[in-house]
Formats: C-alpha cells, structure tokens, sequence
C-alpha cells in the first residue's frame, strides 16, 4: 500500500468535507444574501471564519508535516537494508 497516496486522498476527504459544511452554513446563514454558494465561501467573519481558516490551515499544516515525515523515511528505508546487512 502506497502510504503517501492513502494520506493524500485522506486529507483531500478532509478537505472536501470541510468544503462541504462550509456551502452548507452559507446557504443557511445567508440564505437571501447569496449570489452563490462557491463565491460565499471562504468568506467569513468572525468566529465562523475563525473556525473555517483554522481547520484549513491545520489541515494544510497537517500535511506538510506528514509528507515531509514520509520523505524523511522513504530516506531511511532506503539505507537501512544496506545496513542491517552489514551488522549481521
């Protein structure tokens, strides 16, 4: 199983589903004032928008952290049967 691969598709679902509610709280909470629901995303005030970035932001942080842990043992596996042998 592709590791990498899993976790993409994972927060790309996290993403999404974030996407989601947020099109949601905008036709509910600005039922009248909206020209559509894709322009009324991401553009909030407040504690919605407070709540919105910061669940963007650490999801984005999120996988960052967890490519670049992914890089870092992609590296290690490479060396390490070389290694392991050596020991033997």
């Amino acid at each position: 199983m592709n590791f990498a691969a899993a976790i993409r598709l994972a927060l790309e679902g996290v993403k999404g589903v974030t996407r989601i509610v947020e099109g949601v709280h905008s036709s509910v909470a600005r039922p009248r004032a909206r020209p559509s629901a894709s322009a009324m995303i991401g553009n909030w005030a407040g504690i919605s928008g407070l709540v919105y970035r910061s669940i963007h932001g650490t999801t984005n942080l999120v996988g960052m952290g967890l490519d670049s842990a992914l890089a870092g043992a992609q590296k290690l596996i490479e060396v390490l049967p070389g290694e392991v042998g050596r020991w033997r």
